[in-house]
């Protein structure tokens, strides 16, 4: 406009603008991409074995999650016509919707180290909150209020507790962990503050995180709260393409020209390697690993394609 004010169209997914001089029409592109949950090996001889489709369907599926105790695969998928969280049990062959929520967007499965529940972290537009479900009654607990903007959640350092992002009052984002009764935190301790995306690393208990304005992997103690930069391997480009596992670091890496790959680095002795170039273009970043360390699951890219879009701008009539 004139005076500089700045309106979403409310067009969406587009990208790509491009206006016509002479007149007020707009054209761009709209991407179109199906996403599903693969399954590559790792390590040697891994090249041998091709990849495996999980849980094939014609919608998107992504966000896996291994289970710490067996075969089961947690994943966010709009199968049902809107975006749930499923779980997959190869035992069985099973594959079945845990929620069957409204909130715009559900992200980030996290297991509970006996396997017996999940966390999701359920975002709207300037809010979001973390829930629990446990799996043998499907039964669903919101674990904070509307007071606190969860940003992404897992569980914490002893039975009952639980970590989260949340955006702080001065926009900062704060890692704090607490306990939740009725649907609201309590007994919280902030543990980092400027926090990305965070973990606890199981094998070590030690709690590892990235920053939203600063490169790299830090780690902390929860007893003592001695902070320290873990890795440099984490990047922009990269920052919430890793995960902690076994008392290593897997991240993955993507290239302009060529196969991304799946990285695992060891802290104690500071070796970095390669564990597995990827067969198929990635969708996003988000993976995970069997519990063997054997297979890596990735988000694949099933089908690209992209239509053309085009919209007529009215411009505001003003009184005269």
């Amino acid at each position: 406009d004139d005076d500089g004010h700045v309106e979403a169209l409310g067009v969406h997914p587009a990208e790509y603008p491009s206006s016509a001089r002479a007149t007020d029409t707009v054209v761009y592109e709209i991407p179109r991409l199906r996403t599903q949950l693969s399954r590559v090996p790792l390590g040697i001889g891994a090249d041998t074995e091709a990849p495996v489709d999980l849980v094939p369907s014609t919608a998107n599926d992504g966000a896996p999650m291994m289970s710490p105790v067996d075969e089961r695969i947690a994943f966010v998928s709009d199968r049902s016509g809107s975006q749930q969280l499923w779980l997959h049990d190869p035992a069985t062959g099973e594959t079945y919707a845990l929620t069957a929520a409204d909130e715009p967007n559900l992200r980030y499965p996290v297991w509970r180290r006996d396997g017996a529940r999940l966390l999701i972290t359920a975002r709207g537009e300037g809010w979001g909150h973390l829930i629990e479900i446990d799996l043998p009654t499907h039964k669903r607990t919101i674990l904070t209020s509307g007071e606190e903007d969860v940003r992404y959640g897992v569980y914490g350092t002893s039975p009952g507790r639980y970590m989260a992002v949340i955006n702080a009052d001065d926009g900062l984002r704060e890692l704090v962990e607490f306990s939740s009764v009725d649907g609201h935190a309590t007994d919280r301790r902030v543990i980092a503050r400027g926090v990305g995306r965070h973990e606890l690393d199981l094998a070590g208990g030690a709690i590892w995180f990235t920053r939203i304005n600063q490169p790299g992997l830090f780690r902390v103690d929860p007893v003592t709260g001695v902070e320290e930069l873990a890795s440099s391997l984490i990047t922009p480009a990269n920052i919430d393409g890793w995960l902690v596992s076994g008392g290593k670091l897997f991240y993955i890496v993507t290239h302009l020209m060529g196969r991304a790959a799946i990285h695992r680095f060891d802290p104690a002795t500071g070796t970095d390697e390669v564990v597995a170039l990827l067969p198929l273009m990635v969708a996003d970043l988000n993976f995970s690993i069997t519990r063997d360390h054997r297979h890596v699951v990735v988000v694949r890219a099933a089908e690209v394609d992209t239509d053309i879009g085009a919209m007529r701008l009215r411009r505001p009539v003003h009184p005269e």
